[in-house]
């Protein structure tokens, strides 16, 4: 169970405020309240304490419209948290059961449902959250992608060859001296089933056109 604490409703970027909303940990009803979705985080605050609790987006891992009430009573806003990166406190209890079940020091997931009694919102509070999680990208995510960028960048300032013998086309290496591109037999043989030569002797009959096709689009031949 989450506790509760003081919290404030955000003021900027606000996309979307929904009263009447009941919360969910788990299967356990936490009371009704307002659900608040902004450009930094969801946030929920109880109606009867004044007291919720607030979301950034990168600790959330999903999030979902759940419409199928053989599985919960109610169709919701489902959405699987990462406690190790969220502001929650959980109840004392839980953690000694979490501690029981896993020897590993991680923190716990937790499963939130929002259940809003105009259940005709749900889509647009999906719709809303989706929108808003694309603008806080997981910092991790884009590390992994930077250090993947670097790393192609080194290869290239390293040299490393392409693979099967090949080289690399760049526009350094595309022209000769002459401006024109100059292709070996093999990369003749490809550009040629390209242009549609098939059988041999097709190939030879359109031969000379394919010469001359070649020759005006600037490709030298090297037989």
């Amino acid at each position: 169970m989450i506790v509760l604490t003081d919290v404030a409703e955000p003021s900027d970027g606000v996309r979307l405020v929904q009263q009447q909303v009941q919360c969910y940990v788990d299967d356990s009803c936490i009371g009704d309240g307002s659900l608040c979705v902004s450009e930094r985080s969801v946030t929920w605050i109880s109606r009867e304490t004044k007291k919720g609790f607030s979301l950034t987006y990168p600790s959330i891992i999903l999030h979902a419209v759940s419409t199928d009430i053989s599985t919960f009573a109610y169709e919701c806003i489902y959405v699987l948290v990462d406690c190790s990166r969220a502001d929650l406190n959980l109840a004392q209890q839980e953690l000694e059961d979490q501690g029981e079940d896993d020897d590993s020091e991680t923190a716990p997931n937790v499963g939130i449902r929002f259940v809003p009694t105009d259940n005709s919102i749900l889509n647009e509070i999906y719709k809303q959250m989706c929108e808003c999680q694309e603008l806080n990208p997981d910092e991790d995510d884009v590390s992994d992608e930077e250090e993947e960028m670097e790393g192609l960048a080194e290869e290239n300032e390293l040299g490393f060859a392409p693979p099967n013998g090949g080289s690399w086309i760049t526009a350094e290496t595309l022209a000769n001296s002459d401006g024109a591109v100059e292709l070996s037999e093999e990369g003749l043989a490809t550009l040629q089933r390209i242009l549609g030569g098939g059988a041999n002797r097709q190939n030879q009959e359109n031969n000379e056109g394919n010469k001359a096709l070649l020759f005006c689009i600037g490709i030298h031949l090297n037989y």
